[in-house]
């Protein structure tokens, strides 16, 4: 909308108009969606670092009942570190993350370091495939260059081509989304195969499930084993007694 304060005379100079993208609410769009990223990204490399507590086995009935509220929290946080050590299914979950950052959108011409967003370099800690941003040059590249920054994003994927001619034109979200839609949110996902995905069969047709009710059914027949060993104990200490009285 353009309000003009004065008449514009037939002959005067020629009126030059300039204006600018406002990129703010992208810029902090951008910003948001790294940050939630990064936080993801320490979450997964700390499950998949963190090495087992030695020394720390799960609480028993009886062990729990000794122990405070607090101390049970405490106990139980250090059984629970290092399970997923080095597991498989999250490593490559945090590998296909990292991939889709780092290689470049076919067509747009740009990574993410050229438009302010930089990797930490930290290869072996928990920020390794996490970003900084460098807030100027970001509006700078969305002032200047925001096609092509909206391609790098939002380019959906091709319909045509080989596997690695689509993911190469797909953009960053649309690459992200398939990711965790594939490895989380179906029932044939190999997360879902593990630990299960509720309102599906999986919810209780899992491995970790299976190996609950195989343990369950272990304890349930050592029980019965250990009855019936107590009660040949029983009669043999019987009979023993009822020969000690007759040698008496």
């Amino acid at each position: 909308t353009f309000d003009f304060k004065g008449k514009i005379e037939a002959g005067d100079k020629a009126i030059n108009i300039s204006g600018e993208t406002n990129t703010d609410a992208i810029k902090e769009k951008i910003i948001n969606l790294f940050n939630d990223y990064n936080t993801l990204m320490e979450k997964l490399n700390t499950l998949t670092t963190e090495k087992k507590n030695k020394g720390y086995d799960p609480l028993t009935k009886e062990q729990r009942s000794e122990l405070s509220e607090e101390e049970v929290k405490l106990w139980d946080a250090k059984v629970q570190q290092g399970q997923l050590y080095k597991d498989s299914d999250l490593t490559r979950i945090t590998n296909s993350l990292k991939s889709a950052m780092r290689t470049m959108v076919s067509g747009t011409g740009l990574n993410l370091e050229q438009i302010g967003i930089i990797p930490v370099a930290d290869y072996g800690g928990v920020k390794n495939g996490t970003f900084i941003i460098d807030e100027t040059k970001l509006s700078k590249g969305l002032e200047t260059n925001l096609d092509d920054i909206k391609n790098m994003f939002v380019s959906a994927k091709p319909s045509e081509g080989t596997d690695s001619e689509k993911y190469s034109k797909t953009g960053i979200m649309y690459r992200m989304k398939d990711i965790i839609y594939s490895e989380t949110m179906i029932s044939t996902s190999a997360l879902s195969k593990k630990a299960g995905l509720l309102g599906t069969a999986t919810a209780t047709d899992n491995t970790l499930s299976k190996a609950i009710k195989a343990y369950e059914r272990k304890m349930e027949d050592m029980e019965v084993i250990f009855s019936r060993k107590e009660q040949l104990l029983y009669s043999q200490y019987a009979k023993l007694e009822t020969a000690m009285n007759n040698y008496n």
